[in-house]
């Protein structure tokens, strides 16, 4: 959680609760369902739907329903995080949420993506954490 504030908190329970589902084998319907019963989210609109009217706010209430409807609308993990991108905004926020349910329920990040990109970029330590992080809850996980 990064903003002390009560939307802050409902965010990250709503993500969390979300990565929770999909570990367990939840699919995107059910995530769905659940979010909206638990967080009160209406998440029946389109990425198409909120495009046109989207803007930069940074608020949980105007970035976590619309990362959970990018997911929801995803076929995989890289479009995930494309759609979240495609609106706009804040969108690294919104990327990291879409990003870290799709990748709990697609599985891995793309290979090529993590290993040509991504990881790259980042030092020994974050290695480190990434590493140990799989080591504990991934079968296979991103090779570093």
């Amino acid at each position: 959680m990064t903003h002390d504030h009560h939307h802050g908190m409902r965010g990250v329970q709503a993500t969390a609760a979300a990565v929770s589902l999909a570990r367990t084998g939840e699919g995107k319907e059910e995530i769905g369902i659940h979010l909206e019963w638990e967080f009160g989210d209406d998440l029946n609109w389109s990425l198409n739907d909120i495009r046109p009217d989207y803007r930069l706010d940074a608020t949980c209430p105007c970035c976590v329903p619309q990362s959970i409807i990018a997911f929801l609308e995803s076929p995989g993990h890289e479009y995930a995080v494309r759609n979240t991108i495609s609106l706009g905004g804040h969108a690294h926020t919104k990327a990291g949420i879409a990003g870290a349910v799709a990748e709990t329920l697609y599985g891995c990040v793309a290979e090529t993506i993590a290993a040509h990109e991504a990881l790259a970029r980042l030092d020994a330590r974050l290695l480190a954490v990434i590493r140990a992080f799989n080591e504990r809850f991934r079968a296979g996980g991103i090779r570093c």
